[in-house]
């Protein structure tokens, strides 16, 4: 009887290591996922609003002088 409830535990204990090793895995590729959607999705809104670069095209420290303009 008590091997059998040893045999138990063991295969109990065994389950559960690759259940989380398992749920580890799962987190992992979900991460990457959801990590190539978000760039994905950054890209497709850059596309669509003609944005070519993450550089502003005004420079930050005068903002009322447009490039290429006559100063106000």
């Amino acid at each position: 009887m008590e091997g059998l409830q040893a045999s138990l535990v063991a295969q109990k204990v065994e389950m559960e290591v690759g259940f989380a090793a398992q749920k580890k895995e799962m987190e992992t590729e979900y991460q990457r996922q959801v990590d190539e959607m978000y760039f994905f999705s950054y890209c497709c809104c850059m596309k669509k609003n003609d944005i070519m670069h993450d550089i502003p095209s005004l420079p930050f420290d005068d903002e009322d002088v447009i490039p290429g303009g006559p100063p106000y």
